[in-house]
């Protein structure tokens, strides 16, 4: 879904670019991490690294949770007359959010069906 969704949202145009800046974060997370879990095991033992990792936890949970009133708006919005995102037809969205809106998330072939349609769309 990671790779997925922005293709099918925003199209093949730019598409590396994207993917770069959305994994930037989580790759300095993973390159850091072990360092950072060792300087926390020296200074506060295996407690304190259990609890670090407790409140980026929930710390994780809360900015989901900020996240979800935007998403509703951005839904509602190609849902229904609004405009597109970045620039990209209000269709392309509307047509992803009806094929995934029965049915639910997990199924791939509606997921595949919906990146080959976008595919089409954009090259044409």
């Amino acid at each position: 879904m990671r790779g997925t969704l922005p293709l099918a949202l925003f199209g093949p145009a730019g598409y590396a670019s994207l993917m770069g800046r959305l994994a930037f974060p989580m790759l300095i997370g993973q390159a850091a991490a072990p360092s950072a879990g060792a300087v926390l095991l020296v200074h506060f033992g295996g407690h304190g690294v259990l609890m670090a990792l407790l409140w980026m936890a929930v710390a994780t949970l809360v900015s989901s949770a900020l996240l979800v009133p935007f998403a509703m708006r951005l839904r509602a919005k190609a849902l229904g007359e609004g405009g597109g995102v970045s620039g990209q037809p209000s269709s392309r969205i509307t047509h992803w959010f009806r094929l995934h809106r029965h049915g639910g998330e997990g199924r791939h072939p509606r997921l595949s069906l919906a990146i080959m349609h976008f595919a089409n769309t954009s090259a044409a």
